[in-house]
Parts: structure tokens; C-alpha cells; sequence
């Protein structure tokens, strides 16, 4: 396994009380585990500290409208509301993960979710 961020393979498996995570010895960054992977699989990519607080704005973004209501209300399901966002950037909707985008990716979900308002 090797970091995202810095590509050191000096990664370290953690246990800690919101579950595993992953941590980079290099440059800090983590990736959290699947809760039910006995194989510690990781969510997604690596994240320093601006890619995960990106993150945390774009689900913010995508889970609630500007009205506090879920952004997904009057659609058929969250699913549909990923597949909107997948199309308006232009990515596949496997790829339509925040766990699995860098930061120029995050910063493009961002736009797209600001047209929405």
C-alpha cells in the first residue's frame, strides 16, 4: 500500500474508536477502513488535511440543501442524486465517490453543487 498524497509505503494500520484507519508515517495523511472488512479495506484514497476537509464541505454540500432539507427530497433516491452529479462532471458513477477524489476533483464536485442552488 502506498500513500496518495506523498507515495511513501511506511503506512501504519491504527485502531481507533471511530474504527481502523489507515496512516501515512511520511506525511500524515489517512484513509479510513470499510467497518465490516477484516481485510481493513480502505474507503478510498489517502487524504491530508485540505483534501479531507473538502470532502467534508462536498458531502455537506450534497446531503443538505440550502434550506436544511436533504438535497435528495423529491428525487426517486440519494443514487439518482449521484448520478446527476457523476454526469454534470463529466466522470462515471463508479468514480462519484468523495472518498475517492483528489482535490481538483473536490473542487469541481464543489462548483457543480453551487449550480444547483
Amino acid at each position: 500500500m502506498r500513500c496518495d498524497i506523498c507515495g511513501s509505503d511506511d503506512i501504519s494500520l491504527l485502531n481507533t474508536r471511530f474504527g481502523y484507519m489507515y496512516k501515512c508515517n511520511g506525511c500524515g495523511a489517512t484513509v479510513g477502513c470499510h467497518s465490516n472488512s477484516k481485510a481493513h479495506k480502505p474507503l478510498g484514497k489517502f487524504a491530508d488535511r485540505e483534501t479531507r476537509e473538502l470532502r467534508i464541505q462536498c458531502h455537506n454540500m450534497f446531503d443538505v440543501d440550502r434550506d436544511g432539507f436533504p438535497r435528495w427530497f423529491g428525487v426517486a433516491d440519494r443514487n439518482d442524486l449521484y448520478e446527476k452529479l457523476a454526469r454534470e462532471m463529466g466522470i462515471s458513477r463508479g468514480a462519484c465517490h468523495f472518498a475517492k477524489m483528489d482535490k481538483p476533483m473536490l473542487r469541481k464536485a464543489i462548483k457543480v453543487m453551487e449550480e444547483w442552488e
